[in-house]
């Protein structure tokens, strides 16, 4: 009779590696988990969304500006993910238990509204506190002028085609016709 081959694992060492270790559940590595997790997840957050708001603002933006931003953004990210695994957890299987299918909805609803917040409000507070903004105003915020011109016909020689003059006004309403009052 004709031996089977011997089957070999598919991984190597490094697999094997990653399989004993998560057997094993020592102190040290339960505190250091969930803390390693979240700075991964910190890090790899502020590199995509440092990325995304460049992308997004399609260049406009120096790089040296997004660093604060996408810092408060990664920040609320990691805290959104903490505390939608010690609350939204437990909420979707009551509202399932209690509401149905239509709790459930309602929950991720609230979680994607929480997921928006933390978006705009991560670049919010990050775009508004700028160092920079203090030492240099004039190469942060347009010039504009303080005083407003008289006649925006001839401030703005675009817009002033379309602003209809007294001539124009009179050719459109025809002659002048007798007021009826006399």
């Amino acid at each position: 009779m004709a031996r089977p081959p011997a089957v070999r694992p598919v991984g190597g060492r490094r697999d094997r590696l990653l399989a004993a270790e998560g057997i094993i559940e020592h102190p040290e590595r339960r505190a250091a988990g969930p803390v390693v997790q979240a700075l991964l997840t910190f890090v790899i957050a502020t590199i995509f969304f440092y990325w995304t708001m460049h992308f997004l603002l399609d260049g406009r933006v120096p790089w040296r500006r997004l660093v604060r931003p996408a810092l408060v953004t990664a920040l609320l990210w990691v805290a959104l993910a903490v505390f939608s695994s010690l609350y939204f957890s437990t909420t979707v299987i009551d509202d399932s238990k209690t509401y149905g299918t239509i709790g459930v909805v309602f929950t991720f609803l609230t979680w994607f509204i929480l997921v928006g917040s933390v978006i705009v409000l991560g670049a919010a507070c990050g775009a508004c506190e700028r160092p920079e903004a203090a030492e240099a105003p004039s190469r942060l915020i347009p010039a504009v002028p303080t005083t407003r011109p008289r006649n925006t016909a001839t401030a703005n020689p675009r817009r002033a085609r379309y602003l209809p003059t007294e001539t124009t006004m009179r050719t459109l309403s025809g002659p002048a016709q007798p007021s009826p009052l006399g």
